[in-house]
């Protein structure tokens, strides 16, 4: 992320102090450790260094505490972009309403519940996070709603702004419920469990009847053999002759958290390496039938 810097007095050094500001940007950008660093070294510094150290924030339980008190006026939980929140539902609910511009946000299933509460709810539609549109991922399971979020009196607005969603474990038909209140998810992906592969039919009604334009079926091998695997590239090969929204890949690392925070940080994302994997896919398969 980009910060325009003002300094009130420049640093006493040989270089001209534009060139002190492009080498300090290039150390903060690449190191967390430079932007503590920095932070320390002097005012004029820390205004360089702190856009860039809270631009992604991972938090848990224990964490959580330290970051609320860290970010009790608007700066600097204005800048963060991405959030991990491994924290319980009543931290989530303070956290978020004060980080006013978040565009990638981690949250457990039942952290995901606290959206369609009356904090969030009023947040979000109120233009809370820079009206921007909402990445989500969930590392645990697909939640469970008693009360559908439509049901809720700004429930539509709320998850309208979510455009990107990522589920990291294996799921069921619930999923096709849940995701039709997304009025506007262009992007889904889904762990590929083992019980999926037996029923691999049963995830198309959740791309033909939705808003969805790329829909990802993740491999693990930690939830599937080599020959379940290949059944399920089988698989999608075949469908995509009537279904060429559905793709396919295998996960960057086995740690969802590390490879999370790689595409925040500027790797590439997980939608952008299924539609490379799967173009590989379908190209070899074609090469091989020619």
């Amino acid at each position: 992320m980009s910060a325009s810097v003002h300094l009130t007095a420049a640093p006493r050094v040989g270089l001209p102090r534009e060139l002190v500001i492009k080498i300090f940007l290039c150390a903060v950008q690449s190191s967390t450790s430079c932007c503590l660093a920095l932070c320390a070294v002097s005012t004029w510094a820390r205004h360089i260094a702190l856009p860039h150290l809270y631009t992604t924030v991972l938090i848990n339980h224990t964490s959580a505490e330290l970051f609320l008190s860290t970010t009790a006026i608007p700066l600097p939980a204005d800048f963060v972009r991405h959030l991990w929140a491994d924290c319980s539902r009543s931290q989530l609910l303070t956290i978020i309403p004060r980080c006013r511009n978040i565009s990638h946000i981690t949250i457990p299933s039942s952290g995901f519940r606290s959206f369609a509460e009356p904090p969030l709810l009023e947040y979000f539609s109120a233009g809370g996070g820079g009206g921007c549109d909402i990445h989500v991922l969930m590392p645990h399971h697909f939640p469970q709603y008693e009360r559908p979020p439509s049901q809720h009196p700004h429930g539509i607005q709320l998850f309208d702004r979510i455009t990107h969603l990522r589920l990291t474990q294996p799921v069921d038909l619930r999923m096709e419920l849940f995701v039709g209140y997304m009025r506007r998810l262009t992007h889904l992906a889904v762990l590929c469990g083992d019980a999926d592969v037996r029923d691999l039919a049963y995830m198309l009604p959740v791309v033909q009847d939705s808003s969805i334009e790329v829909f990802v079926l993740v491999l693990s091998g930690e939830h599937l053999s080599v020959n379940q695997s290949q059944e399920v590239e089988k698989w999608v090969r075949e469908t995509r002759r009537v279904e060429e929204r559905i793709y396919v890949v295998r996960p960057l690392c086995d740690k969802v958290k590390e490879e999370w925070e790689v595409e925040v940080r500027g790797g590439g994302t997980i939608w952008e390496r299924a539609l490379e994997y799967t173009h590989q896919l379908m190209n070899h398969r074609n090469s091989r039938t020619e």
